[in-house]
Order: C-alpha cells, then sequence, then structure tokens
C-alpha cells in the first residue's frame, strides 16, 4: 500500500506493484496487470519510465496524468491538501499568449513560455527576468495570431532586451506596432534609454493581431513584451 501511495503522489498514477503482472486489491485478491501498452501523442510515441508505465487492470487502462500532460506541453500540479490534480493554468491564473494562442507565423522574433520551457528560457528586460515574453528583432521582426474574435484585452510591459548597445540613448531607435485586423492600435516609440512601460490593447471582436518591430537610424537589437496576458 505504501508502494501504491508513493507511485500516486510522485506520477499522478493509481496503481498497485508497478514491479510485477501481479497487485493485491482490497480484501486479498490476486488481480491480474498488464503492460507493454504503447501511447502516441501527435504522431510521436511517448517513453515512460518504470514507474509511469500504463497499464490496464480489471479491463481499464490506467496512464501518468504528469506524463500525459506533458507531453501536451502542459504543466502538472498536484495539490496534497485538496486532492486536486492541475494540468495547465489553475483557475484564475494568467492566460499568457504563446500558451493560449501561439503565433501562426514568426519572423525574427521568438515566444517565451514558461509553461512549455518549465522556466528554463528566459529573457532580461532592465535587470529583471522573465520566463513568460515575447521577443522581436527591430529588423524585420513580425508575430501574427489568430484570435478568431475570441479575447477582449492584451496586456504586458514593453521595452529593449538588456544586453543590446545602444550609442544614442535620447533619440527614438525603434517603434513597436500592434497591429488588429490590419489597423494600427497602438504604436510604441522607444528611446535608447526607454525604461519599460506597461500598456493594454483593446482586443475586443479582432480576428488577427500582429506585433512588429521597426529599426530606425539603423539600430539593430531586440524588443521585449513581457508577461504578455490575454483575456
Amino acid at each position: 500500500m505504501k508502494q501504491t501511495m508513493k507511485g500516486f503522489v510522485a506520477g499522478f498514477v493509481v496503481c498497485a506493484l508497478l514491479s510485477s503482472t501481479v497487485a493485491f486489491a482490497a480484501g486479498g485478491l490476486m488481480k491480474e496487470t498488464f503492460y507493454g501498452i504503447n501511447v502516441v501523442v501527435d504522431g510521436k510515441a511517448m517513453q515512460f519510465t518504470d514507474d509511469m508505465r500504463p497499464f490496464i487492470m480489471d479491463g481499464r487502462t490506467f496512464l501518468s496524468l504528469r506524463a500525459i500532460g506533458e507531453a501536451l506541453g502542459k504543466t502538472v500540479e498536484w495539490n496534497g491538501i485538496t486532492s486536486t490534480a492541475y494540468i495547465g493554468p489553475k483557475p484564475g491564473a494568467d492566460l499568457y499568449l504563446p500558451d493560449v494562442v501561439p503565433a501562426y507565423e514568426v519572423s525574427s522574433a521568438e515566444e517565451y513560455s514558461a509553461l512549455k520551457s518549465g522556466g528554463k528560457d528566459s529573457v532580461k528586460m532592465a535587470g529583471v527576468e522573465y520566463t513568460n515574453a515575447l521577443l522581436i528583432h527591430t529588423k524585420g521582426g513580425n508575430l501574427l495570431y489568430n484570435l478568431n474574435g475570441k479575447y477582449t484585452q492584451l496586456s504586458g510591459i514593453i521595452g529593449h532586451r538588456d544586453g543590446g548597445y545602444l550609442s544614442d540613448k535620447s533619440t527614438t531607435i525603434c517603434s513597436v506596432e500592434i497591429w488588429c485586423d490590419g489597423v494600427l492600435r497602438k504604436k510604441f516609440d522607444l528611446t535608447g534609454d526607454a525604461y519599460p512601460e506597461e500598456f493594454t490593447v483593446d482586443l475586443r471582436g479582432v480576428l488577427q493581431l500582429k506585433i512588429s518591430a521597426i529599426a530606425i537610424q539603423g539600430y539593430s537589437g531586440n524588443t521585449v513584451i513581457a508577461n504578455p496576458v490575454i483575456r
């Protein structure tokens, strides 16, 4: 029983004695367990560790929630106090643009998602490290999103990525534009010493969202939209 509970907490698998083809059920009865199950997610075969192998018992197939969730690019958390498993964002948590609606076209830009990278990838702006962000190069950087009229607002923090060489700090060196269905909705003219600023953009009824960066006076660098929350 201790082995069963350990397996449940560690891998979210309700199972008994995974190392054997036979497990004890309530009342001391023997139950046969079948292994050798293959799982394919989006065309890719999953590889399981021994303690997370899927199995069949009493005609039911048992899979690890953690293994499946992470294979789908979701975080998986277990709350022992409420006995609740969370796959993806918790209720009430901020939803970030790259997680909810990944860009369908990316040119000279990158999306940073803590949910997908496990917090391993990040970008710095004004000395602050962000694991959820959009990085857009000032020479031809573009991101296109299909919102399909489902969202009402985009908010975030915009500025320069740390480490860029800014020769003229007081002069406007680049612009970041946010377009909604071909109409310019927001434009940010950033000077070399621009401090990150918060913004919001109305997305009600918007089908396509485009975010682009334009260099001025030959500047070559990266702009950042940190914590791009979509509602």
